[in-house]
């Protein structure tokens, strides 16, 4: 099949088509999104998620001979959203723990107490 019939078959929601593209480009596609992941199972996760995404859209794609750019397109944009996604994660692992001496915990606990002696006090005097 070229690109041609792919995206008529596509279109005609037949799996044949997503098959063929599948087999024509994911091979291409993954090694192209290794290289801007450099994370052999994130790029299988992003082509996964990018013919899914090309299965969904067929509709927008205006020129049928240029399937195989807009896949690349497509795998391109779902490797920078997952950078960006990745980059806003910080496992507690590599964070460590964060620890703030200047922050005196039982200082609330001891201000509560001394409000519950002087009540007390207060209320014995009277």
């Amino acid at each position: 099949m070229d690109d041609r019939q792919i995206v008529a078959a596509m279109r005609s929601r037949s799996a044949n088509g997503l098959a063929a593209a599948y087999d024509l480009y994911a091979e291409r596609l993954h090694a192209y999104a290794r290289s801007i992941l450099s994370d052999h199972d994130a790029a299988a996760d992003v082509v996964h998620d990018a013919f899914l995404l090309a299965g969904q859209r067929i509709g927008e794609l205006r020129d049928p001979d240029r399937l195989r750019p807009w896949l690349y397109a497509i795998v391109r944009h779902e490797c920078l959203r997952q950078l960006r996604t990745s980059s806003r994660h910080v496992e507690l692992t590599e964070a460590g723990q964060v620890r703030d001496d200047s922050v005196d915990l039982d200082a609330g606990l001891r201000t509560e107490q001394y409000r519950e002696l002087i009540w007390r006090l207060m209320q014995n005097s009277i």
